[in-house]
C-alpha cells in the first residue's frame, strides 16, 4: 500500500508514474489523481458502461467536493449502503455491523 499527499498535478503525476512502475493495479484518491492515471496508464477505452467486480468493497470518503457529492448521492439511490461521521468522536460500529453482516470484519489499529 502507498499513501501519498500532493498539492500539485505535476506530483499527483509523478505519483501516478512512481505507482504504475511499484505494479499498483488498484488506487484510491481524488479526482486530480485519477486524471493524472489516466495519462500514465493504458487504460481501455469504451463507450459501454464498465462492469465492476461483485466482491464486497468499503469506500471511505473524506471529500466534499461537488462532484464527489453527487457520486455519493448515486451511490446512496442504487442503495449502497452510506453512514455518515461527521464528528470525530463518532463511532464505527454501524459500518462495523454493516460488515459483519456481509461476512466482513473492520480491521482494527492497536
Amino acid at each position: 500500500m502507498i499513501i501519498a499527499d500532493a498539492g500539485t498535478d505535476a506530483a499527483l503525476f509523478s505519483l501516478a508514474m512512481r505507482a504504475k512502475e511499484a505494479g499498483v493495479v488498484r488506487f484510491a484518491g481524488c479526482a486530480g489523481f485519477a486524471k493524472q492515471l489516466v495519462r500514465v496508464l493504458d487504460l481501455p477505452r469504451s463507450a459501454s458502461r464498465p462492469q465492476f467486480d461483485e466482491r464486497p468493497m468499503l469506500a471511505v470518503c473524506g471529500s466534499i467536493s461537488p462532484v464527489t457529492l453527487g457520486q455519493l448521492s448515486c451511490a446512496r439511490a442504487a442503495g449502497i449502503p452510506m453512514f455518515g461521521l461527521y464528528a470525530a468522536q463518532q463511532r464505527f460500529d454501524p459500518v462495523e455491523a454493516a460488515l459483519r453482516r456481509r461476512g466482513r470484519d473492520m480491521p482494527r489499529t492497536p
